[in-house]
């Protein structure tokens, strides 16, 4: 399972953001990690400062262009959003097949703690359970009245989590077929999509995930 293997997806929009959340991590981790990044641009590891390339908690650091962008991405259009926010998606055409766990982390999140043993508690729960991804809840639909509507626009029942921190069986995504099934949901529901990949993915998990600990 170790070293542990960390994802981030994103475009040259976040690249300060998103090396400030690596070396954040790298400095306070106490085990070295994997860290494969989905980029728009093919060189980005060029541009990747010494400071991560050489830090003693990186094992090993994989860079991939994406080569997807032939699809129609809800919501991009005339908005602060790019098409990045969708390579998450995409991660089985990246990721190579050794990988069986991986932790999706947001570009703007920044770490304050040692988080090696909550990271290995719930990859832990999350491999022996039957559930593909880990997340946090944003919303409820029994609760949450105001926000009601979501549930209605993506024929949803269950919890709405927020996808900017996610914990993967990528074995799991891989054998259920995920990112097929997401496709046919991004195609689907592409005019009701507001919050762009994170209302796809919470379409088609409707509620069946794990929930993160805080």
């Amino acid at each position: 399972m170790y070293p542990l293997n960390i994802l981030y997806c994103f475009d040259e929009n976040y690249n300060l953001q998103a090396l400030t959340s690596m070396i954040s991590l790298l400095d306070f981790i106490s085990q070295p990690i994997n860290i494969f990044i989905i980029h728009s641009d093919e060189n980005f590891l060029n541009f990747i400062p010494s400071d991560i390339l050489n830090h003693v908690n990186l094992n090993d650091i994989s860079v991939y262009q994406f080569k997807d962008s032939d699809y129609n991405f809800p919501n991009t259009k005339d908005v602060h959003i790019t098409e990045a926010t969708y390579y998450r998606i995409f991660i089985s055409n990246y990721l190579p097949e050794y990988v069986e766990n991986i932790i999706f982390l947001d570009c703007d999140v920044i770490c304050l703690v040692d988080p090696i043993e909550y990271f290995k508690l719930e990859i832990e729960k999350l491999t022996k359970s039957n559930f593909v991804l880990s997340a946090r809840t944003e919303h409820e639909k029994e609760i949450d009245e105001i926000n009601n509507a979501i549930y209605k626009r993506l024929d949803m029942n269950g919890p709405y989590f927020n996808a900017g921190v996610m914990f993967i069986d990528y074995k799991k995504w891989k054998r259920e077929n995920i990112q097929n099934k997401l496709i046919i949901k991004m195609t689907e529901y592409k005019d009701q999509i507001y919050q762009w990949d994170q209302d796809v993915l919470n379409s088609l998990f409707d509620g069946k995930y794990i929930e993160l600990d805080v």
